[in-house]
């Protein structure tokens, strides 16, 4: 049964409670773009009744909607839709649902369905804004369907999919308002529920018509801004936090309880929801309930004081914004709480590319060093792709249509924002914008190569995207119309397929079957097949045995008359710089006469005799001619 109050009872009750009013708690910092044409903090005017017309009071329980701006004067996007619990428990929005129909005939479209706990306070509200709009207020949720400032209806159903409230105004569909519509609102009013302000939003007669006012100056609610009607006691709960984070840093979160009541506050607890990815570095034994709520006892508050609670998180290796909403403190014998919500956004800093290689499906930012150049791979008629690596790992980037746009050289510097993908088993990263996500940040020069065999080549995973050095004996060497193919062998039978892209420019002619080789290239997982990608023609070395060889550069044939070049090179394979090292020629001795001898070269008895005064080791070479 509704009671029915006379007039005079409501308004003395009116002005009883209007003596209650509680200050709202610290909002936090909207993150869209903000709407000028809407100013809060208004209070609606109750409709006007007849002096011997009954009233219907406030519901003492029930989820109504409380408050709809539907759109303002050049601003069609201006739009949200507040709900009131008028109960004094809270309420679990999981499983509910919001639709709209703009009118008779036409498909009625799903604003929202609640997947997750999402309690409306006791006393409070749940705003839910479109998408990109601020009204000064964090909102509780968001919505994309566009709402008709003239007309429509929303309906708001359960679990079960039975009818919770409706609201229609202007020419509303069927089904989609209680008793009458409401009138439309205009010149960027809202509806909102009676009593209004103060009073709360609870008055519930079965008619639109009677039971909304249009407000002309709409004032959005959310979960955090406290009860209404505020009880003559109650507890308060703020958080402190940065609105902005990088990734993997620790960052704190004060929690700060208010004791509102006429005594000592007892045995009181916060609750607090973690984002999902981020973990809790402190307290180091963090007690949580069933619904995975951080549970933080409050140490005794006295009257009219506060007292603080730090709980410190670490934040993921990713770029995810999250809403830390649905907080809470309670006590016995009071309400629950809850705070405003608040926008967390995850910027700056950077991922290490070993993290990144395990978030595939989440955009990450990376920063590092280029370890192949753009050009070198294959990667479509449009794309480019290159190599990064950093302390921790190395992974490809693959940038759809930046081929001519982005241009990296080995051992550039760069930062990338992409998100984390897996192509033929290859694991990329790809930038969404190739000019806004690629930057080249600096110069650092090339990386050194890892050495390792190619045992651990084979067997150890966290070596894929790095840039590796193998050695081995080249037991096949293949050319196809794209590429050369090499299989790089060790004295235990590991074999390991060097891949030589021909857009690196580079050639297998002068390597032999059976030589040795030294070899540098990306190590890399493609189609289920581990390969080493070269970059360059001098990351292939032929290994000789330590000891002095000699080459000598000459013509094969000669026309009479013509001038002849002979260039000897040495080469000193030993570990060891060598000093005084005689390179001795002998010119032919008829047919031919010496026109010079370069380089210090002397020719004594038919000889030409060169002194090297010093020959670096490890493949040091120096040339000498006549």
């Amino acid at each position: 049964m509704r009671s029915r109050l006379p007039l005079l009872t409501i308004l003395l009750i009116s002005t009883f409670l209007s003596s209650c009013k509680d200050e709202p708690l610290t909002e936090s910092p909207p993150a869209a773009s903000p709407v000028a044409v809407v100013e809060p903090t208004a209070v609606s005017e109750p409709v006007p009744v007849e002096p011997d017309q009954e009233i219907v009071g406030p519901a003492d329980s029930g989820i109504f909607f409380s408050e709809l701006l539907p759109g303002v004067p050049g601003g069609n996007n201006a739009e949200f839709i507040e709900l009131y619990n008028a109960g004094q428990i809270p309420v679990d929005l999981s499983g509910y649902s919001l639709w709209y129909l703009l009118s008779d005939g036409q498909q009625e479209s799903l604003i929202l369905k609640w997947d997750q706990v999402s309690e409306i306070p006791g006393l409070g509200h749940f705003l839910l804004v479109r998408q990109g709009q601020d009204f000064g207020i964090s909102p509780d949720g968001s919505f994309d369907i566009s709402l008709f400032e003239k007309s429509g209806g929303l309906v708001l159903k359960d679990a079960s999919g039975g009818v919770v409230d409706q609201l229609g105004w202007g020419n509303a569909p069927a089904g989609y308002f209680a008793g009458s519509p409401a009138a439309a609102p205009t010149d960027g009013a809202s509806l909102e529920r009676l009593p209004g302000g103060e009073l709360g939003n609870g008055l519930n007669g079965g008619d639109n018509s009677v039971d909304m006012a249009v407000n002309p100056a709409p004032n959005p609610q959310n979960s955090g801004s406290g009860p209404v009607p505020a009880p003559a006691e109650r507890l308060a709960l703020q958080l402190q936090a940065p609105a902005v984070v990088e990734p993997g840093v620790e960052f704190d979160f004060v929690l700060t309880v208010t004791n509102l009541t006429d005594g000592p506050l007892e045995s009181a607890k916060v609750a607090l929801p973690i984002p999902a990815q981020f973990t809790v570095a402190a307290p180091e034994d963090p007690a949580f309930d069933e619904a995975g709520m951080l549970l933080i006892d409050v140490e005794d508050v006295a009257k009219g004081e506060s007292a603080e609670a730090v709980v410190t998180l670490r934040s993921p290796y990713t770029y995810i914004d999250s809403v830390v909403r649905g907080y809470y403190v309670e006590a016995p014998g009071y309400m629950r709480a809850y705070g405003q919500p608040h926008l967390l956004a995850m910027a700056g800093g950077a991922v290490p590319i070993a993290a990144a290689r395990t978030l595939v499906g989440n955009l990450v930012t990376v920063e590092g060093v280029a370890t192949i150049q753009t050009g070198a791979l294959f990667a479509g008629t449009t794309g480019t792709k290159f190599y990064l690596e950093d302390e921790t790992g190395g992974a490809q980037i693959y940038i759809p249509g930046g081929s001519g746009v982005v241009s990296v050289a080995i051992g550039d510097r760069v930062r990338v924002t992409g998100k984390v993908e897996i192509y033929r088993d290859a694991l990329e990263i790809v930038p969404g914008d190739p000019r806004a996500d690629v930057s080249v940040v600096g110069e650092a020069g090339p990386l050194p190569a890892l050495f390792t065999g190619i045992e651990e080549f084979l067997s150890n995973d966290s070596l894929t995207g790095r840039l590796l050095t193998l050695e081995g004996t080249a037991t096949r060497i293949d050319e196809f119309s794209y590429s050369y193919e090499i299989d790089l062998t060790d004295d235990q039978g590991n074999s390991a397929l060097v891949y030589v892209d021909k857009l690196t420019e580079m050639s297998t002619e002068p390597m032999d079957v059976g030589k040795r080789y030294q070899i540098t290239g990306i190590d890399e997982l493609y189609s289920g097949q581990l390969q080493i990608y070269p970059r360059v023609q001098a990351d292939i070395k032929e290994i000789f045995p330590p000891e002095l060889t000699l080459d000598v550069l000459a013509p094969n044939s000669a026309a009479i008359g013509d001038e002849l070049a002979y260039i000897y090179t040495a080469y000193n394979h030993t570990d060891a710089a060598m000093t005084n090292v005689v390179v001795t020629a002998v010119p032919p001795q008829s047919g031919v006469s010496i026109l010079n001898i370069a380089d210090g070269g002397v020719l004594e008895d038919g000889a030409i005799r060169w002194t090297l005064d010093e020959l670096p080791g490890e493949g040091g070479t120096q040339s000498v001619g006549y």
